[in-house]
């Protein structure tokens, strides 16, 4: 792995342990736009999942999906599995 995806990997893990879900939502059009890469997408979005009971999150998981950001359909299904339990 490039040592600067390694990078933006360990921020993106150390955001999500500071449980500071505003911060961690904020970095999503960064990862969109600057680093659109499946090992990126598959860290971030998985971790995004456990946010899931916020509206804010659910539609960014949300637009994820219709917007077909990932060729990886393990994280798509994964998302959307999430998304479906959530609207039960």
């Amino acid at each position: 792995m490039n040592c600067k995806l390694g990078k933006v990997i360990w921020i993106i893990q150390g955001l999500f342990y500071t449980n500071e879900v505003d911060a961690y939502v904020r970095l999503e059009p960064l990862i969109r736009r600057f680093y659109p890469f499946e090992i990126i997408y598959r860290r971030y979005y998985s971790l995004l999942v456990n946010w899931l009971p916020q509206k804010h999150v659910q539609l960014l998981l949300m637009n994820f999906l219709i917007d077909n950001l990932s060729t990886d359909d393990e994280l798509n299904q994964f998302v959307a599995i999430a998304l479906a339990k959530i609207e039960e």
